[in-house]
């Protein structure tokens, strides 16, 4: 199936539907090529053809296309749409190559696609893991979906940390089998995607013994349900559903615990390790071929970030252009757009540019990803650090920002975005569990702050990211004084690297000030555990705004409004940052309060230069009415008559039935209300 939509046709499509006057206007007077920017945004036109294309699919499908009426439905109703709407999602993974194309479509749909796990990391975890003869065997069964599989490595008392697991598989040479087994309820597999009621299969990464010794960290293919009758478990399984939760409440989110569970030799995955029939193991792996397919989902988390941040700033900049506010002056009652207020600029704009940033990065980083994967596969474990180490920092600051700044978005349009029909309400949702999938925050921030100490201290650091750490001479005073100078990208790089810098010195500072106390390692990390934090926040603030630098010079230079619009957004980030995070300049001593006002100005200043093509920047997000699921978010603007429209007749509230029900239990409570009333 093939679709080529260009510009003209894009118009087209909105020729016969009604617009909001405010939008119309403002749509005419924005200045930027919005399908340049869009094409450019998805880094070529058939990347941009292919986007366009999966949302055409979900709004065309009865099952996959959002209704109104599905929001808060029952839980019966809600599991029976996700069983039939997965069917629909497995077959679209099942035609597609693209490895994101996971990530594209969590952002689309208002439930949970329980395949994502099976596709976006199982799979690569098979080819990455298993041998040539395995897969031979199970990646027909796991392509074709006649398998479903989970990935199985957080406990309940470890998180995600595998050196920290306890499941044990034991090697029983009488019977050439393994045996699995959960020691103790700390040692549960907690929170594992599609495990509760729906998978088949999953990988497991367990402690190996071979002869009561342990070997080490292995994966094995395990199997859960019988394939025939999937809801009948096999013996030696204890399965089910974590329990209702705060965030995505019907994923299907599970525990397992292994009762001396008997599985064949060739669960092993065996590509790096094999087991022969002496007992003798052969390790060939490297812990950080385990983790290479992880960085990458870590790294398809920020694309996800991005893409919900954009379906929130689409929804608020269009709202906050329709919504009018008037005042009086001498000359009358004027009005003015919601969106030329400053305030609403700042709830608003910095979010719209940070979108932009993760996005642009996101490119950036999937290219390196999938180079360290290609070098592990090789041997070559180079890179495997760094990449560790930036998808950490990326995973643990943008998910953070990201929540930030929907609900800043979501306050920006008033008390119409604590509706459901406003859309925030989903994408806050799905975004507040983000820092803590795969690992939480802190651990990911810790590593990330580990590996910048090790880099301080290495004299031939030539990666682009980290060199400036010890390349760079600490300046003690900023000396930039004129708004042209804080509006260069470079000098504001510059400025992000230097907080970098001070937190990496203060912190080895402190560090080696604790080891001659005589203080355990532990209780360094313990005590500069906030610094790390700072840390790894500020270095990632440097990847993104180098990300973004590097990936705005490949735009065509004739494009000279949507260069100018990347240029502010990359000033407003910046400058967003830096204004948050003063008080470590100001400790430092590195800006003065005149430099800080001077900032506050330019800060201003490119908020209302970005405002005038606010609408354009949205736009070319390319997102759908269908994918961005918002009454006041709609392409046409008519978010009041939407709104009503949703409310009135796709609520089920109001419909006959429910109404009837509810009437009939106020008139009820009345009778027996005045029955019981005292008589004096």
């Amino acid at each position: 199936m093939e679709l080529v939509l260009t510009q003209k046709q894009i118009r087209k499509s909105f020729e016969n539907i009604k617009m909001n006057p405010n939008l119309e206007e403002e749509r005419k007077k924005c200045s930027i090529n919005v399908f340049e920017l869009a094409s450019f945004l998805h880094s070529n036109t058939d990347s941009l053809d292919q986007f366009l294309l999966i949302q055409k699919m979900f709004e065309e499908d009865p099952l996959l296309k959002f209704k109104p009426e599905d929001i808060g439905a029952s839980t019966e109703r809600t599991h029976i749409l996700i069983a039939q709407r997965n069917a629909c999602i497995s077959k679209i993974l099942k035609a597609e190559k693209n490895i994101w194309i996971e990530n594209y479509i969590n952002c689309m749909v208002d439930l949970p696609v329980s395949s994502s796990v099976h596709s976006s990391v199982c799979i690569p975890y098979l080819k990455l893991l298993a041998s040539d003869e395995q897969l031979a065997t199970i990646l027909p069964k796991a392509e074709a979906f006649q398998i479903q599989i989970c990935y199985c490595s957080a406990e309940l008392a470890h998180g995600s940390d595998l050196n920290s697991v306890q499941t044990e598989a034991h090697y029983d040479e009488q019977t050439d089998e393994f045996i699995i087994n959960t020691p103790h309820h700390g040692a549960t597999k907690w929170w594992i995607g599609d495990y509760g009621k729906l998978a088949t299969h999953g990988i497991v990464f367990s402690q190996l013994f071979v002869n009561k010794v342990k070997q080490g960290v292995a994966a094995f293919l395990i199997p859960i349900r019988n394939t025939s009758q999937q809801a009948q478990l096999l013996p030696g399984i204890v399965v089910g559903d974590v329990e209702t939760k705060h965030a995505g409440a019907q994923n299907d989110n599970g525990f397992v615990r292994f009762n001396q569970l008997r599985v064949t030799k060739e669960s092993l995955l065996q590509r790096y390790i094999t087991l022969n029939k002496k007992g003798q193991v052969q390790l060939q792996e490297n812990k950080k071929i385990l983790l290479s397919n992880m960085i990458q989902k870590r790294i398809g988390h920020v694309l996800e970030l991005g893409l919900l941040l954009a379906q929130a700033s689409t929804i608020a900049v269009r709202f906050s252009l329709v919504q009018d506010r008037y005042y009086n002056d001498q000359f009358g009652t004027k009005y003015i757009k919601n969106l030329d207020y400053q305030v609403i600029q700042q709830k608003v704009l910095p979010q719209l540019s940070q979108s932009y940033l993760i996005l642009l990065t996101w490119f950036e980083m999937k290219n390196l990803s999938q180079r360290n994967i290609e070098l592990c596969q090789k041997g070559d474990f180079s890179i495997s650090s760094e990449v560790k180490a930036i998808s950490n920092g990326l995973k643990a600051l943008t998910s953070r920002l990201s929540y930030i700044g929907v609900e800043n978005l979501r306050q920006a349009c008033g008390n119409v975005g604590l509706s459901q029909y406003s859309g925030f309400n989903q994408i806050l949702s799905k975004i507040s569990s983000f820092p803590l999938y795969e690992a939480d925050s802190v651990s990911l921030q810790e590593y990330t702050a580990k590996f910048l100490q090790k880099k301080l201290k290495d004299k031939n650091d030539e990666s682009p990211f980290t060199k400036f750490l010890n390349h760079q001479r600490v300046q003690s005073k900023c000396n930039l004084l004129s708004e042209h100078e804080y509006e260069d990208l470079t000098n504001l790089l510059f400025i992000l690297e230097q907080r970098a810098q001070f937190l990496a010195l203060t912190l080895q500072k402190k560090i080696e000030q604790q080891e001659i106390a005589n203080k355990t390692k532990q209780t360094s990390l313990e005590s500069t555990e906030s610094l790390t934090a700072e840390l790894s926040d500020a270095f990632t603030d440097t990847v993104l705004l180098r990300s973004f630098k590097k990936r705005i010079t490949k735009i065509n230079q004739g494009q000279f409004d949507i260069i100018e619009s990347f240029k502010s957004m990359g000033i407003i980030y910046a400058l967003g940052r830096i204004i948050n995070t003063v008080s470590d300049y100001i400790q430092y001593e590195y800006i003065s309060v005149k430099q800080l006002k001077l900032i506050n100005q330019v800060y201003k200043k490119h908020l209302l230069k970005l405002r005038a093509n606010a609408i354009g920047l949205v736009d070319s997000f390319s997102l759908s009415d269908n994918s961005i699921k918002s009454a006041i978010g709609v392409f046409s603007g008519q978010a009041y008559e939407t709104l009503n429209d949703w409310v009135q007749n796709k609520n089920p509230n109001n419909s006959e039935d429910e109404k009837r029900i509810v009437n009939s239990a106020i008139v009820q409570a009345r009778s027996q209300l005045i029955q019981q009333q005292p008589k004096f």
